[in-house]
Protein backbone atom coordinates (compact mmCIF):
# COMPACT_ATOMS: atom_id res chain seq x y z
CA UNK A 1 0.00 0.00 0.00
CA UNK A 2 2.88 2.36 0.71
CA UNK A 3 4.02 2.28 -2.91
CA UNK A 4 0.72 3.62 -4.21
CA UNK A 5 0.68 6.41 -1.64
CA UNK A 6 4.29 7.48 -2.15
CA UNK A 7 3.96 7.48 -5.95
CA UNK A 8 7.48 6.22 -6.53
CA UNK A 9 7.43 4.31 -9.79
CA UNK A 10 10.69 2.53 -8.99
CA UNK A 11 9.30 1.37 -5.66
CA UNK A 12 6.12 0.12 -7.34
CA UNK A 13 8.17 -1.93 -9.79
CA UNK A 14 10.33 -3.34 -6.98
CA UNK A 15 7.27 -4.38 -4.98
CA UNK A 16 4.96 -5.63 -7.72
CA UNK A 17 7.17 -7.23 -10.38
CA UNK A 18 8.89 -9.86 -8.16
CA UNK A 19 5.55 -10.89 -6.71
CA UNK A 20 4.06 -11.22 -10.20
CA UNK A 21 6.89 -13.49 -11.26
CA UNK A 22 6.48 -15.72 -8.20
CA UNK A 23 3.05 -15.97 -6.65
CA UNK A 24 0.84 -13.48 -8.47
CA UNK A 25 0.12 -9.80 -8.17
CA UNK A 26 0.21 -8.12 -4.78
CA UNK A 27 -1.72 -5.21 -6.30
CA UNK A 28 -4.92 -6.92 -5.18
CA UNK A 29 -3.91 -7.58 -1.58
CA UNK A 30 -6.53 -6.00 0.69
CA UNK A 31 -6.09 -4.08 3.90
CA UNK A 32 -7.57 -5.81 6.93
CA UNK A 33 -9.51 -2.79 8.13
CA UNK A 34 -11.19 -1.46 5.00
CA UNK A 35 -10.57 -3.98 2.26
CA UNK A 36 -8.79 -1.44 0.02
CA UNK A 37 -6.06 -2.47 -2.40
CA UNK A 38 -3.04 -0.64 -3.77
CA UNK A 39 -5.21 0.14 -6.79
CA UNK A 40 -7.75 1.86 -4.51
CA UNK A 41 -4.97 3.89 -2.86
CA UNK A 42 -3.36 4.99 -6.11
CA UNK A 43 -6.77 5.97 -7.53
CA UNK A 44 -7.67 7.93 -4.38
CA UNK A 45 -4.39 9.85 -4.56
CA UNK A 46 -4.62 10.41 -8.32
CA UNK A 47 -1.31 8.67 -9.05
CA UNK A 48 -2.16 7.72 -12.61
CA UNK A 49 1.24 6.26 -13.58
CA UNK A 50 1.32 4.09 -10.45
CA UNK A 51 -2.25 3.04 -11.22
CA UNK A 52 -1.27 2.06 -14.76
CA UNK A 53 1.63 -0.07 -13.51
CA UNK A 54 -0.55 -1.79 -10.93
CA UNK A 55 -3.20 -2.54 -13.57
CA UNK A 56 -0.57 -3.75 -16.06
CA UNK A 57 0.63 -6.23 -13.42
CA UNK A 58 -2.79 -7.60 -12.55
CA UNK A 59 -4.38 -4.91 -10.38
CA UNK A 60 -8.15 -5.34 -10.46
CA UNK A 61 -10.24 -2.19 -10.77
CA UNK A 62 -13.44 -4.10 -10.06
CA UNK A 63 -12.65 -4.92 -6.43
CA UNK A 64 -14.97 -3.19 -3.99
CA UNK A 65 -13.70 -2.23 -0.55
CA UNK A 66 -15.65 -2.49 2.72
CA UNK A 67 -17.68 0.58 1.70
CA UNK A 68 -18.50 -0.96 -1.67
CA UNK A 69 -16.23 1.51 -3.47
CA UNK A 70 -14.13 0.58 -6.47
CA UNK A 71 -10.96 2.44 -7.42
CA UNK A 72 -13.16 4.34 -9.90
CA UNK A 73 -15.34 5.60 -7.04
CA UNK A 74 -12.17 6.81 -5.29
CA UNK A 75 -10.64 8.61 -8.28
CA UNK A 76 -13.91 10.20 -9.37
CA UNK A 77 -14.82 11.41 -5.88
CA UNK A 78 -11.43 13.11 -5.55
CA UNK A 79 -11.76 14.78 -8.97
CA UNK A 80 -8.73 13.00 -10.49
CA UNK A 81 -9.54 13.21 -14.20
CA UNK A 82 -6.63 11.18 -15.60
CA UNK A 83 -7.05 8.36 -13.08
CA UNK A 84 -10.80 8.34 -13.68
CA UNK A 85 -10.34 8.16 -17.45
CA UNK A 86 -7.79 5.33 -17.14
CA UNK A 87 -10.09 3.30 -14.90
CA UNK A 88 -13.06 3.88 -17.22
CA UNK A 89 -10.95 2.71 -20.16
CA UNK A 90 -9.65 -0.42 -18.42
CA UNK A 91 -12.74 -1.29 -16.35
CA UNK A 92 -15.80 0.31 -18.01
CA UNK A 93 -18.17 -2.00 -16.14
CA UNK A 94 -17.03 -0.42 -12.84
CA UNK A 95 -19.06 2.67 -13.79
CA UNK A 96 -22.27 0.77 -13.00
CA UNK A 97 -21.28 -0.55 -9.57
CA UNK A 98 -22.78 1.13 -6.53
CA UNK A 99 -21.20 1.73 -3.15
CA UNK A 100 -22.87 1.03 0.20
CA UNK A 101 -24.85 4.25 -0.18
CA UNK A 102 -26.19 3.20 -3.58
CA UNK A 103 -24.01 5.70 -5.49
CA UNK A 104 -22.23 5.02 -8.76
CA UNK A 105 -18.82 6.55 -9.51
CA UNK A 106 -20.53 9.09 -11.79
CA UNK A 107 -22.74 10.21 -8.91
CA UNK A 108 -19.69 10.55 -6.66
CA UNK A 109 -17.62 12.42 -9.27
CA UNK A 110 -16.25 15.80 -8.24
CA UNK A 111 -14.87 18.71 -10.21
CA UNK A 112 -13.40 18.01 -13.61
CA UNK A 113 -13.72 14.23 -13.15
CA UNK A 114 -17.42 14.60 -14.01
CA UNK A 115 -16.42 15.23 -17.63
CA UNK A 116 -14.83 11.76 -17.84
CA UNK A 117 -18.32 10.24 -17.70
CA UNK A 118 -19.78 12.36 -20.50
CA UNK A 119 -19.25 9.65 -23.15
CA UNK A 120 -21.17 7.06 -21.15
CA UNK A 121 -24.87 6.64 -21.78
Amino acid sequence: MVAATVSSLALVYLLVIPDCIGTGSSANKRTKSGGATSVHRAAHMGHTMVLKILIDFGGDGMIQDADGETPLHKAAAQGHVDATELLLLKFPQAATLTDRHGKTPRERAAGRAKSAFSDLS
